[in-house]
């Protein structure tokens, strides 16, 4: 027998297993060019999913180049798989975290950070998020229409990073710190670039982290938790259409 016969076992996310299925009927011909696929409310029911992780497949699908999707017109077959080009993207989405998943973590951690914060900070550590949110005030102001999505995600992550340093608990920044990182992922960018105007919503982000802010300057335990799960709500209703 040969000495190694079996296969690791790999716990796959969902978008990852709907992405795998579209292109195993892509490559057997089921689904060819041109084809229409169903609506996201009659695919994941025939998928048996939510539309979260259909959400986060389509986006992963588009981003290869294999679908393409026309608004309220639908998600269209775009290409036959290339194969050695898909196997290294496919690789690449494999280490991506979900979205969704992240959000919904951040949700339950990151409320509650907020809220050890309040308690902990010092004044250095509030100069330290008052300084990142000047920081992202700044250049939201002075870039304009020039402003990217990588300027709003690199003064986000710093935003949340200082509140979690503010908390002096090195297992709760490691964690936001990991949580984070993936708002500079692919698919997260993708997610982001289709589902949200940032440049039109650049105030209203502005907004937010000002209340939370405001919040943690004044030591409000419940009302910075409470904003803080506003602010990530938004984001995931944004690019879930879901609360």
């Amino acid at each position: 027998m040969n000495k190694k016969p079996f296969m690791k076992i790999k716990i796959q996310k969902v978008y990852v297993q709907i992405v795998r299925q579209i292109e195993d009927l892509i490559e057997r011909g089921i689904l060819k060019p041109g084809d229409k696929l169903p609506s996201e409310p009659v695919l994941a029911e025939q998928l048996g999913t939510s539309r979260p992780p259909l959400r986060e497949a389509l986006s992963a699908l588009e981003m290869f180049g294999i679908i393409e999707r026309r608004g309220r017109t639908g998600s269209f077959v775009k290409a036959n798989i290339d194969t050695v080009r898909y196997k290294r993207q496919f690789r690449e989405l494999e280490r991506n975290v979900s979205p969704y998943e992240t959000l919904q973590a951040r949700k339950i951690v990151e409320t509650e950070i907020v809220r050890t914060a309040a308690e902990t900070a010092t004044k250095k550590d509030i100069e330290a998020v008052q300084k990142a949110f000047q920081e992202m005030k700044e250049k939201i102001e002075k870039l304009g229409s020039s402003l990217t999505l990588e300027d709003i995600i690199s003064s986000d992550i710093k935003f949340h990073l200082s509140i979690a340093e503010a908390t002096h608990n090195s297992v709760l920044i490691e964690t936001v710190r990991y949580m984070v990182a993936g708002l500079r992922e692919k698919l997260w960018t993708e997610m982001k670039i289709h589902t949200t105007d940032f440049r039109k919503r650049s105030q209203k982000l502005l907004l937010e982290h000002k209340e939370i802010l405001d919040a943690l300057i004044k030591k409000e335990g419940a009302t910075i938790r409470k904003k803080m799960y506003e602010h990530l709500d938004i984001a995931e209703r944004e690019m879930f259409g879901t609360s």
